[in-house]
């Protein structure tokens, strides 16, 4: 039997982020069109701006990481 996640507990450190209903929309219609999750969509554009400014140092995309399943 698979072994129970504790409650609330990500993998991966999580921190809220404010975006105004309207536009979690909008980026939702777009992850939607893309047949991708929001969140890679957003991360994506962070990547591509991050880069236009000379940022280096990212953090490895989501699709990237290894798939690990507990």
């Amino acid at each position: 039997m698979a072994k129970k996640r504790k409650g609330g507990v990500h993998k991966t450190p999580r921190q809220a982020v404010q975006i105004p209903v309207p536009w979690v929309g909008v980026a939702r219609k777009i992850a939607i069109k893309r047949q991708q999750p929001m969140m890679w969509y957003l991360v994506a554009l962070l990547g591509e701006a991050a880069k236009k400014e000379g940022i280096t140092d990212l953090p490895k995309f989501p699709w990237d990481e290894e798939l690990t399943i507990d």
